[in-house]
């Protein structure tokens, strides 16, 4: 009875789901210490959360649509747009982030760059701490 609730086996080896970890962890680390370098250790921070959301599906299910490198970038630039001209002008605010990450997810739809973690970067944008705030239109750069 409890099998029903469970659910299928994954069709890929323990080896596999090693190597998809150790990138994973080593994406998510170079991803951040990236972002650390260019914008400061508080913006990478806030930023964990997505960038490892990503790797996983990187890494993990490679040839998935949802981790084709369109549907990163794309994604990503997209949230990072619509995040920042909602905090402009509707404020910073959580109805602020909700609604830009129901936005984000529409125009990542319709470009066909869907990737889930977008949404998690644009709500994260609106609400960023005063270092993130501070560099403005800079994080798109």
């Amino acid at each position: 009875m409890l099998a029903r609730w469970l659910p299928a086996a994954i069709n890929t080896r323990p080896a596999e789901w090693s190597r998809a970890a150790i990138g994973m962890a080593l994406g998510a680390l170079f991803s951040v210490w990236v972002c650390a370098q260019v914008f400061g250790m508080e913006v990478a921070l806030h930023l964990l959360g997505p960038l490892g959301a990503s790797a996983v599906l990187l890494f993990a299910v490679s040839s998935g649509a949802l981790a084709q490198p369109w549907s990163i970038m794309g994604s990503y630039l997209c949230a990072a747009v619509v995040a920042l001209l909602v905090a402009r002008v509707l404020g910073r605010t959580l109805g602020s982030a909700c609604l830009a990450a129901g936005m984000t997810v529409v125009l990542i739809c319709w470009l066909r760059c869907l990737h889930p973690p977008a949404g998690g970067l644009a709500m994260t944008l609106v609400l960023a701490d005063p270092a993130s705030i501070a560099l403005g239109w800079h994080e798109l750069a």
